[in-house]
């Protein structure tokens, strides 16, 4: 079978759906990345870069809809929770 075709009985297809979302989700969804990355131990200035790069789709979303600011203060807000996490 050719690469591009899906084949109906393989269990491991891709299957990808849309979740409704409002800004209390996205707001949510910025606070695991901050977290996620924080405890990987990316800084301030790391994380920030996440959000403003276009190749990380997630992130680069939240950044444009929301602004910088809203970055930072998400940013902010989570590392204080984390004492290890360089701020």
């Amino acid at each position: 079978m050719p690469k591009e075709e899906c084949d109906p009985e393989d269990p491991m297809e891709f299957v990808a759906m849309s979740v409704p979302a409002d800004a209390g989700t996205d707001a949510r969804m910025a606070e695991c990345f901050v977290e996620e990355f924080g405890q990987m131990g990316f800084d301030r200035e790391r994380l920030l870069g996440m959000f403003a790069n276009p190749l990380y789709a997630g992130t680069h979303r939240l950044y444009v809809s929301y602004g910088e600011a809203w970055v930072k203060d998400v940013i902010d807000r989570v590392l204080s929770r984390w004492t290890f996490v360089r701020t």
